[in-house]
């Protein structure tokens, strides 16, 4: 089915390719921030502060960019901020090499890699719906979602290595895998829709804008099921912030665990996920969209109150490894729902505002929680900031359960059949 797919639009292998090996450097790259930020540190606060930042940019920028994004040529701009981004990383490894890296450095290269990234997603999601219909992409979705499972799984098992014992080659890899990404957009044959040649003067452009920006709103705003699942991915988006924050000094305090094991964690992270994305067809015709949907947020629940228990218990980190798999194969099904769903309700010439506003909103809890993680920090136990995620995680799913709007969910997928 994929191979005739791709043979069908092969200017889209190119765009998939650079998705494929965006995702293998990132990979090594976000283990290597994590352990480094720590390890440079040896500071949970400076954890906590560097996931803020990490998606930080994401909150303050995409929103505000993507009607901007939708106006612009996706593939120049998908080009350059490949390529801005490599370079950081190859600065990153510099200073690194120089023995000049400290760790409160990480924190502005974080947020600036991110903020160019704020610009990169809605325009590829905007430059693919310029080679491939909304339907077309929904039937690719699946393949998107588990192949680059696959590619996150390769680097991350590569990574626990090399971020070990060749830190400057995970850093040289991902500073590369930036520059092919780039490579292969610009090799990428797709005429983009003509935009309008004149200069408009400042005045008409922020008017024009804000016009793009509020219209946008004001469609969501009327896109009951946007909202559901908008709502959703902020509740497990703010959920995870801390597990996600605190993975690193968690290993390390709790299991006297070095980066290895943070890396066999992201393999069973990767691999639970990528089992949720196969095998969601399957799953999906069995259970209502309502149902998947709170099953990943009372998982949380569960994780937060392993990671409680884990530590005092004999065999406790393959206790922790078995329940972190568990619960990414829940994730894994959770984000192909929300991703097949967020296709089919948003219409196409609203699909780049739509994608910078869900992605700006839903990710706004998680630095702020992060950032607040890390100041708890300084006065409670890693332990106490546990055990309260594990009660705010509970008390919102069962709030979610009652809440009658959610079975709109039930009814839609009645109403597609």
């Amino acid at each position: 089915m994929y191979l005739s797919f791709f043979r069908s639009h092969k200017e889209f292998v190119k765009v998939t390719a650079a998705d494929l090996v965006n995702r293998f450097g990132d990979s090594i790259d976000a283990l290597a921030f994590t352990w480094l930020t720590y390890d440079l540190s040896k500071s949970a606060s400076m954890s906590a502060f560097v996931f803020a930042m990490n998606l930080l940019p994401t909150v303050l920028f995409q929103p505000l960019v993507a009607p901007l994004v939708e106006k612009m040529r996706k593939k120049p701009l998908m080009v350059l901020t490949d390529v801005l981004r490599g370079m950081c990383v190859m600065l990153i490894m510099g200073l690194f090499l120089s023995q000049n890296l400290q760790a409160w450095m990480m924190i502005p290269f974080t947020f600036l890699m991110n903020t160019l990234e704020a610009f990169r997603i809605p325009a590829g999601t905007g430059f693919a719906l310029e080679i491939l219909t909304g339907e077309e992409m929904e039937q690719i979705m699946g393949f998107k979602q588990g192949s680059g499972r696959t590619m996150e799984l390769l680097g991350t098992a590569a990574g626990g290595i090399i971020v070990g014992s060749f830190t400057q080659w995970a850093f040289l890899i991902d500073g590369l895998t930036f520059f092919v990404s780039a490579l292969l957009i610009a090799l990428t044959r797709v005429k983009e829709e003509k935009k309008e040649e004149q200069s408009p003067s400042v005045s008409d452009s922020f008017q024009d804008y804000t016009k793009s920006l509020t219209d946008g709103l004001s469609y969501l705003k009327q896109n009951h099921l946007f909202l559901i699942l908008l709502l959703f991915a902020v509740a497990i988006n703010t959920l995870s912030a801390p597990v996600n924050s605190l993975m690193a000094p968690y290993l390390a305090e709790k299991f006297h665990s070095s980066s290895q094991a943070l890396s066999i964690i992201g393999i069973l992270q990767i691999l639970g996920v990528l089992a949720g994305n196969y095998l969601y067809p399957a799953v999906v015709e069995k259970v209502t969209e309502r149902k998947l949907l709170l099953t990943g947020i009372i998982m949380t629940a569960v994780l937060y109150t392993g990671m409680l228990i884990f530590p005092h218990v004999q065999m406790g980190i393959f206790l922790y490894y078995a329940l972190i798999l568990i619960y990414c194969f829940v994730v894994g099904i959770f984000e192909v729902l929300l991703s097949s769903l967020f296709v089919r309700v948003v219409d196409k010439s609203y699909i780049s505002r739509a994608t910078g506003i869900f992605n700006g909103v839903c990710c706004a809890a998680a630095p702020v929680v992060a950032l607040v993680v890390g100041v708890l920090l300084q006065a409670f136990s890693m332990q106490a900031i546990l055990a309260a995620s594990a009660v705010l995680a509970a008390g919102i799913g069962i709030l979610l359960s009652r809440w009658q709007l959610c079975y709109r969910l039930n009814e839609k997928k009645k109403n597609d059949a």
